[in-house]
């Protein structure tokens, strides 16, 4: 395509190549000035996407290119890389983008090695909402890597290249192979080959941050397929014992990203931005504090410096102004006091002080030594879960506690020590069968969790997971919603 520089394209005029990818080229340009304009009028630029007439023959590319416009034509975010215009012109397929100046993360982390982990939060919280305007537009990234993370040199991180975005509402696309996505960065359930959701995407952001914040992904293998069976089944080592210097809520959401299971990580985007934000507040307060405290330690010790030499006086002089103080304050004092204090009574009155406390202590009527008494009986967790569930039930929350109840009675069932509890438990379940229930507290949860088994009856799995995300994390926490909680996890193993 040496051919093309120079050549205008549209209204862009082709300057130079800046990169190239897996459906083409990129190329700078700059945008063609009006007839009549003057020389010295500002130049306005463009980052030029090239699919060649070749290129568009193959199977499956023209198509690929094609989705990633209409993506970027949803997508206006200042986190996300702008879209301009498209065409077809000198026998290629392009369209046109926001020209950024700065580099991408992967050649970053080749000069660097890794970030600073305050610098990832700050990178973090800026791609969590390009992320939720993309997932609520319904489109899947499918590819979040660090050479898709863009940073301008005025510290914005831009998200680009949709090419193989999933989108939910569009005509799905057919991948050579079924391998979508980067191996490095890809979630456990696009290498088992199954659908994709929002959380994938949250799985290759968290590989994203563990590499930024290392300076190397999770995982490494000799091959593309030992990389995938590696994030399906292997573990990792957290970020923090990596690099020590990390905060441990920071280090601990990093690893909920990249959760096996995409029901334990974050729920969406936005929650995730939640978390970051807290700990970023959570960081600035405990370092305006440090600051604070150490400006008025500071001023306490330059006052006492000052007042130390204005008065210091020599020893001699400072033991004869002891000596009259005490002096003064022991006429000061009534004869009692003054009779109190000669150190024969002292010593006579703590002698007998001790005596009493020994002789009450040890020898108590009625009461065996410390040394053979037992502390309180701790609880198991059978008599808890038992104690709690009672509670609940006491409290108007009948569907809570049978649930706690069942729940007790069937994991126990086998524990010879916790026999009382689960036979209490059992009991407690029989004779609250014919209860009424408090379906009235929670009947618009229920008819949400109805409409979630209706989406999933039809199909709809996606419709359902969003629902059931949403009153998860609400109520996980809850012991009076046990039985919500519980109805969700009944309804997603069907």
């Amino acid at each position: 395509m040496a051919e093309i520089i120079g050549k205008q394209l549209g209204k862009w005029i082709i300057d130079r190549e800046i990169g190239r990818g897996g459906m083409g080229r990129v190329f700078q340009a700059h945008e063609a000035l009006p007839a009549g304009a003057e020389e010295a009028a500002t130049l306005h630029y463009a980052a030029i996407k090239l699919l060649s007439a070749d290129l568009a023959q193959e199977e499956g590319f023209l198509e690929r290119f094609q989705r990633e416009i209409e993506v970027l034509k949803q997508l206006h975010h200042p986190n996300i890389v702008r879209f301009y215009d498209s065409g077809f012109a000198n026998g290629c397929y392009y369209y046109a983008m926001e020209f950024l100046c700065g580099r991408n993360f992967d050649d970053l982390l080749q000069e660097k090695g890794h970030f600073p982990w305050k610098e990832v939060l700050a990178i973090a919280v800026q791609v969590c909402p390009a992320l939720k305007l993309a997932h609520d537009h319904g489109i899947i990234h499918r590819d979040i890597k660090t050479q898709n993370l863009f940073y301008t040199d005025d510290g914005t991180v831009k998200l680009m290249d949709f090419g193989i975005a999933k989108v939910f509402a569009g005509k799905q696309l057919t991948v050579t192979g079924g391998l979508v996505g980067t191996a490095e960065f890809l979630s456990p359930e696009q290498a088992a080959g199954k659908p994709v959701t929002h959380r994938s995407d949250l799985y290759s952001f968290g590989v994203v941050l563990y590499t930024l914040l290392t300076g190397r992904p999770p995982f490494e293998g000799r091959s593309t397929l030992d990389l995938m069976h590696k994030h399906r089944f292997a573990q990792f080592d957290s970020p923090q014992r990596l690099v020590p210097e990390i905060p441990y809520d920071l280090d601990k959401t990093v690893c909920e990203l990249m959760e096996k299971e995409p029901a334990k990580r974050p729920a969406n985007a936005q929650v995730l931005l939640r978390q970051l934000e807290t700990l970023q507040n959570k960081i600035n307060r405990r370092e305006q504090h440090t600051v604070v405290t150490a400006k008025d330690g500071m001023a306490a010790a330059a006052k006492d410096e000052q007042s130390s030499m204005r008065s210091n006086p020599g020893p001699a002089t400072l033991m004869s102004q002891l000596i009259r103080q005490e002096v003064a304050a022991q006429q000061r004092t009534n004869p009692l006091v003054r009779f109190l204090n000669k150190p024969v009574v002292l010593v006579t009155l703590f002698v007998l002080c001790l005596g009493i406390v020994v002789w009450g202590i040890w020898f108590r009527p009625g009461e065996s030594s410390p040394s053979t008494n037992e502390g309180p009986r701790a609880e198991t967790q059978a008599e808890q879960l038992f104690k709690k569930a009672q509670r609940l039930y006491n409290t108007g929350h009948k569907l809570a506690a049978r649930e706690f109840w069942q729940d007790l009675a069937i994991g126990f069932l086998e524990v010879p020590s916790a026999t009382k509890w689960v036979n209490l438990a059992m009991e407690r379940l029989a004779e609250t069968k014919g209860d009424p229930q408090d379906e009235h507290e929670w009947g618009p949860v229920n008819e949400a969790l109805q409409k979630a088994r209706i989406f999933r009856d039809n199909g709809n799995r996606e419709g359902a997971e969003r629902i059931w995300d949403a009153f998860e994390n609400m109520y996980r926490h809850d012991d009076t919603a046990y039985h919500i909680v519980k109805q969700i996890q009944r309804d997603r193993r069907k």
